[in-house]
């Protein structure tokens, strides 16, 4: 089964860096999210979303790694939401001189930008694929990516893009590429 995706944002900047990156592929929607958000919620199924956020509203429990699908129809309009994976994370201090200057959350896999983004979105489609091989019935079909929403800031949106566009081809090139 193929895997439809519509992000949203509404930065210019990064609209085009992920535009290009899709452009070619015709199972998935660049659109800027002040112009298109209402049109374009009404017709997914699934919505991706942060695991904090997810858990709170939809139940379950972040587990590190890996990415889960909760039921959602009786709160919302679309069936599932899917949470972002949680990765393994450090606490990484700066120091000047003897004096710390700043603190930070650090990847303990040291990976690019890009390489990041494959696997947090690896782990994503892969557990779609999973469930809709068991679900008999309300596969997900159409999944709606809202970058702000799941914290995707406006730095380095090319490499983000390309990271995802390489996860995505991983699972479903054959039914998608080229346009």
């Amino acid at each position: 089964m193929s895997l439809s995706i519509v992000i949203l944002n509404e930065n210019e900047d990064s609209l085009r860096a992920w535009f290009s990156s899709f452009e070619l592929l015709k199972k998935v929607l660049v659109v800027n999210t002040r112009v298109a958000f209402r049109e374009q919620l009404s017709s997914i199924d699934t919505i991706l979303m942060l695991g904090k956020f997810a858990h709170e509203k939809y139940g379950g429990g972040a587990r590190l790694g890996e990415s889960q699908i909760l039921t959602a129809e009786e709160f919302e309009k679309f069936n599932w939401v899917v949470t972002v994976p949680p990765l393994p994370v450090h606490i990484e201090t700066q120091y000047q001189g003897n004096e710390m200057v700043t603190k930070k959350l650090a990847y303990d896999q040291e990976q690019s930008i890009e390489g990041r983004y494959y696997s947090i979105f690896d782990i994503i489609f892969e557990s779609i694929d999973s469930f809709n091989k068991v679900v008999n019935s309300k596969k997900i079909s159409k999944l709606g990516i809202n970058l702000d929403y799941i914290g995707v800031n406006a730095d380095y949106p090319r490499e983000k893009a390309l990271g995802v566009r390489k996860a995505y081809l991983k699972h479903y090139e054959c039914s998608n590429w080229p346009r």
